[in-house]
């Protein structure tokens, strides 16, 4: 088991849920609906920005607590 802290994990996780599904909802909509609506382009730009950013903090906790690894950035 990881030795990060389990609210840093649920919480990055909820994010990453939240994002996936707020995508989900845009890629179900048509092809020409999504194109023409720049909200919804927007939205789904934003949303794998969260989703990329939710896992990688997690992957980052990983590296650092259990394999002593420090991020340079």
């Amino acid at each position: 088991m990881t030795k990060i802290n389990r609210e840093l994990f649920n919480r990055c996780i909820e994010e990453a849920c939240e994002a996936l599904e707020e995508i989900r909802e845009i890629i179900s909509m048509g092809l020409n609906e999504f194109m023409k609506s720049r909200r919804a382009r927007f939205s789904l730009r934003y949303s794998i920005v969260l989703l990329v950013e939710a896992l990688a903090d997690v992957a980052v906790a990983i590296l650092e607590k259990d394999f002593g690894v420090v991020s340079e950035s």
